[in-house]
């Protein structure tokens, strides 16, 4: 009674691994199907290299009384006088950076561009 009892556990759990090796499990940390299609192919490269630049985005300021200020920039932390690709950092302030590229106009690059800073008008007490 022991044996058949065993042969038959056997034969259970030999048929459990046969259908778990057929069955295809799906990798969780796979991308879905629909990024995987619209991913790049290799060659896709050299097109993508004539691409337009997008414009350095600013991603935080740090301004302090006893402190140089900086920024980060492109994920590069950056002082007054330093490089961002072909532009030079000419101001940090609350208002931005103040970048210029050549000899062409300075620009600003702004935390939030498109917020404006208003005052605040002050009521008549």
């Amino acid at each position: 009674m022991a044996g058949t009892l065993m042969s038959k556990t056997g034969l259970m759990l030999l048929l459990l691994a046969a259908a778990a090796a057929q069955a295809q499990v799906a990798d969780p940390t796979r991308p879905p199907a629909a990024l995987a299609a619209s991913a790049p192919m290799p060659g896709a490269q050299a097109a993508s290299a004539s691409a337009p630049k997008p414009p350095p985005e600013l991603q935080a300021l740090r301004l302090g009384r006893n402190m140089p200020p900086l920024a980060l920039i492109d994920d590069k932390l950056v002082r007054i006088g330093d490089r961002v690709g072909e532009a030079s950092v000419l101001a940090i302030s609350e208002e931005g950076v103040l970048m210029r590229v050549g000899r062409g106009p300075d620009q600003w690059l702004r935390l939030n561009p498109g917020v404006r800073k208003l005052g605040v008008a002050k009521e008549n007490q």
